[in-house]
């Protein structure tokens, strides 16, 4: 499409200024939004630099992290050995010691239970000496004390006599008194 201005000549004068500032506009323009399309391409260029340094920060952390992990998973799969390990020696040690505990009070079942069997005997022996010996302590006590009353006895037959032989000399002395009183 042809302007139609253009064909009549004494449009093109008129148009060639406004032409020319316009197209000065359009290179400022033009030469700014290089300006700024530079910019944007260093600003991106470092925003790709700093990128690429983040990745790489990423990446080493990462590997880092991803390391730590495994080292941590490590200590922890040791550390839960050992503790399974501590558990079952603990285990045994519970079960030896409570299998001794055992034992022993068998033992000590077994050596009460013969001590009360020999206490029983003991008892029943010093039951039947005590009876014994208290059988024979009450014959000697009856037989003393049958002592004792025929002595007693004697001794009572005797003072009688002694009082009877007495009581004859008093009589006597008394007969004599009468006699020498009345013979006076």
């Amino acid at each position: 499409m042809v302007d139609s201005r253009k064909k009549s000549g004494l449009s093109s004068s008129i148009t060639k200024p406004f032409k020319s500032k316009k197209i000065a506009l359009l290179k400022q323009n033009v030469a700014e939004l290089q300006n700024t399309l530079k910019q944007t391409e260093d600003e991106l260029a470092k925003a790709k630099d700093e990128v690429e340094v983040l990745s790489k920060e990423i990446q080493d952390l990462q590997s880092t992290f991803d390391g730590l992990k495994v080292a941590h998973a490590s200590n922890i799969d040791d550390l839960m050995e050992r503790m399974m390990e501590e558990q079952m020696a603990r285990a045994q040690e519970k079960k030896e010691a409570e299998d001794r505990l055992n034992v022993l009070k068998a033992e000590y079942e077994e050596r009460i239970t013969s001590i009360d069997a020999e206490s029983d005997e003991k008892t029943e022996e010093l039951r039947k000496e005590l009876t014994e010996q208290m059988g024979k302590i009450k014959q000697k006590v009856l037989q003393q004390r049958d002592e004792v009353v025929s002595v007693r006895d004697k001794l009572i037959v005797e003072k009688e006599k002694e009082i009877a032989k007495l009581e004859k000399e008093r009589r006597s002395v008394k007969k004599m008194g009468v006699r020498a009183y009345k013979a006076m």
